[in-house]
């Protein structure tokens, strides 16, 4: 009970940093299924993001949906995938399925990609067999040739290689605005390359590094190898050593992260007692989040902290650039899945004194989850259930993060996504629930659910393809 109440007041001091994180926690009575796409040949969502990618019913072409059921890209493409960093790979034909003993393909069969944006705006021509990302702002598009196993930069399989001929190389800008072509090299000059923020480095075959620039501009620097960043500590001071310019003094080493909104610098020092602070800077030198005494992982748009002396965890937000949670926690539950990898509905999931609770975003409210003796099962962090099982008769128990209990007939399978629904064999059919016992979908004939982020979700039918509901 002391470490409940322990709990509840510590998280209630950190209540009006938290109203402004994420929106409000949703009313059990105020969810309804509202659908928003049907008739999908297939729809398979990228994991945190709000990407959708999608077959055309009765067709080969694949296009591009958000979560919303907008269409962003139609269907154009035999073969679609997503690299990262809101870049695409589209192709203008399907990817060769061959048998060992196959033939090669004609070359204009493997070389039919681009690098494609959101909107559907191709950066480049159709022209490479594969494309690459590296950072936000550095992707480059190899132009491939046939070669044998013993000498080969990509394979289809273990039987059919190929060697770079050309690699192109583009400066993707910010947020793929403007992206253009920079540098065109030959297998010789390219093995491989790392972004690292606005710059690139390159290793020839030879094994030399050069270092370039958005303009395609080589810079007077030589690198040891592709990890060696352009930003460095010289002195104590974090410098970009590309312009020779100090970003900020009193710091002793330095690793680059990347986020939603481009490129972090995380500087770090350590005190007489042997303990790391660590900061965050962006590439132009302004503070993101002041020095803290604990060690600082980014993680989405977050940095998970762990203080040096106790252990504890703590969340800072790097949009809002303010202290979510400070460092009391033993542990703060995280869904690598989600779009939010944190805080799902309003709620976040932490550990205090050994006791497991979510707390309420917007008002600091601590709900500790029921000590259950069966075992349980979270969905994404903050929701789960618990299945008892008797002679006659299975029940799944549902716990919101509000602490609301509801009991169902039948036993619940987890989805994917932050954990506001469940599907289940029941005893009277499929049905989908809430986390509040809300029931959505009843004996629905779906072949399978597949629960996405920002409430929604998303089911096979046997008659109308690929579905995609919103829960609003």
């Amino acid at each position: 009970m002391k470490s409940r109440t322990r709990l509840l007041c510590l998280a209630v001091l950190c209540a009006l940093l938290m109203s402004m994180s994420a929106a409000p926690a949703q009313a059990a009575e105020s969810l309804n299924l509202t659908r928003l796409l049907t008739g999908i040949g297939q729809l398979t969502p990228v994991n945190g993001t709000r990407f959708l990618l999608a077959k055309e019913m009765g067709g080969e072409n694949w296009g591009l949906y958000n979560t919303s059921g907008v269409q962003l890209i139609p269907y154009a493409y035999k073969d679609f995938s997503y690299l990262s960093y809101n870049c695409f790979q589209a192709g203008e034909y399907a990817k060769p399925k061959l048998a060992a003993e196959d033939p090669y393909p004609a070359l204009e069969q493997i070389n039919c990609h681009a690098l494609v944006t959101p909107g559907g705006t191709a950066v480049s021509e159709f022209i490479y067999g594969t494309v690459n990302v590296y950072n936000p702002f550095w992707a480059s598009g190899w132009v491939l040739e046939e070669a044998d196993g013993a000498d080969y930069d990509y394979k289809l399989d273990n039987a059919h290689f190929y060697r770079i001929a050309r690699c192109d190389l583009f400066f993707l800008g910010d947020g793929l605005q403007e992206a253009k072509q920079i540098l065109s090299l030959t297998r010789e000059q390219f093995r491989d390359a790392a972004g690292h923020g606005h710059y690139l480095s390159v290793q020839d075959r030879g094994g030399a590094v050069s270092v370039w620039d958005a303009n395609g501009e080589k810079l007077p620097l030589a690198p040891g190898s592709l990890k060696d960043s352009v930003y460095a500590i010289k002195n104590w001071m974090l410098y970009d050593c590309a312009q020779n310019k100090m970003i900020s003094d009193g710091y002793a080493a330095v690793k680059e992260v990347y986020y939603e909104d481009g490129m972090l610098l995380v500087a770090s020092r350590t005190d007489f007692s042997g303990k790391q602070w660590n900061a965050v800077f962006n590439e132009y030198g302004e503070e993101i989040m002041p020095l803290q005494n604990a060690k600082a992982d980014v993680i989405g748009n977050y940095v998970l902290l762990t203080h040096n002396e106790t252990g504890k965890k703590g969340l800072y937000s790097l949009s809002w650039r303010s202290m979510l949670l400070y460092c009391a926690y033993d542990e703060i539950f995280q869904n690598n899945k989600a779009i939010d990898p944190f805080i799902s509905f309003g709620y976040a999931g932490v550990v205090l004194d050994g006791v497991r609770a979510t707390i309420d975003m917007n008002t600091g409210f601590v709900t500790p989850v029921k000590e259950l003796e069966t075992e349980v099962t979270f969905l994404g962090s903050v929701c789960y259930y618990t299945v008892e099982k008797k002679a006659l008769s299975t029940y799944t128990y549902l716990y919101a993060p509000d602490g609301t209990e509801k009991r169902v007939t039948g036993e619940a399978k987890a989805g994917r996504g932050s954990g506001l629904v469940t599907a289940g064999e029941f005893l009277e059919g499929k049905d989908v629930f809430t986390c509040y016992g809300q029931r959505l979908l009843k004996q629905f004939t779906a072949k399978a659910i597949i629960i996405t982020d920002d409430d929604k979700v998303i089911l096979n039918t046997r008659n109308n393809g690929f579905e995609l509901y919103s829960l609003q």
